[in-house]
């Protein structure tokens, strides 16, 4: 699976900070609909399906209903996304957490249970988007991280991860829905200093720290992928 861009036939967004990351997947599928985002290989047959920057903005959305039902919840909470999951799933369910209107904080599986819980605890995360079934020791380890740190208060949420086809049913063979109602928190004001996501560091010398990274830093590295593109090689 990858992404795939063709020079001639994109309409560029500004790149000025005026637009903000969903903004910008906004944007993309208003102006660039038919350009294809990913190639997905089907695994029943090598049919190669081409999922365009509309199909994407399309599933984002169903990924923020899914994650964030009649917007329930404060706004702009953080929530940890840990899974193990093909790059479309991933990268589709990371922006819906945008587009509802929360924080998405990807963190690697590789990490321990109490390094994750610290990186929760450290950013006010009670909420966790995994894969249970193939994540279920290093989840049981965060669950009781959350109750010895502090039982009488911890409320851990855990969701699993929306499967691939209730986000894009095209690809397993129904019908895409040509009109989605856009989540209500999209609209919601970021300041460009706030927080987008956050990373995490490596951590190598003890826990991995959390790395918050604020609309602006996003907006730059937009802007500086965009200029690697284009440069000739």
């Amino acid at each position: 699976m990858v992404a795939l861009y063709h020079e001639s036939h994109v309409n560029y967004p500004p790149l000025d900070g005026s637009l903000s990351l969903p903004e910008l997947v906004e944007f993309n599928a208003q102006n660039n609909s038919d350009v294809t985002f990913f190639v997905y290989e089907k695994p029943d047959r090598n049919d190669l399906v081409s999922i365009s920057h509309s199909d994407f903005h399309r599933a984002c959305h169903r990924a923020a209903q899914a994650i964030r039902p009649d917007c329930a919840g404060a706004d702009k909470e953080v929530v940890a996304l840990i899974g193990i999951s093909d790059t479309i799933l991933y990268q589709t369910i990371f922006m819906g957490i945008i587009f509802a209107g929360l924080i998405p904080f990807p963190m690697s599986p590789r990490n321990s249970a109490a390094a994750v819980t610290n990186m929760m605890q450290k950013t006010r995360c009670c909420r966790l988007i995994t894969t249970q079934h193939s994540l279920a020791s290093l989840i049981d380890g965060v669950k009781a991280g959350f109750v010895s740190h502090d039982p009488q208060t911890s409320q851990l949420q855990i969701d699993e991860i929306p499967a691939l086809k209730r986000l894009y049913p095209a690809l397993a063979g129904g019908t895409p829905d040509g009109v989605i109602v856009p989540h209500s928190s999209l609209g919601l004001p970021w300041s460009k200093h706030e927080v987008l996501f956050y990373l995490h560091s490596s951590g190598s010398t003890g826990f991995p720290k959390p790395i918050p990274i604020s609309n602006l830093t996003a907006i730059h590295w937009c802007i500086t992928g965009r200029s690697s593109s284009r440069r000739p090689h």
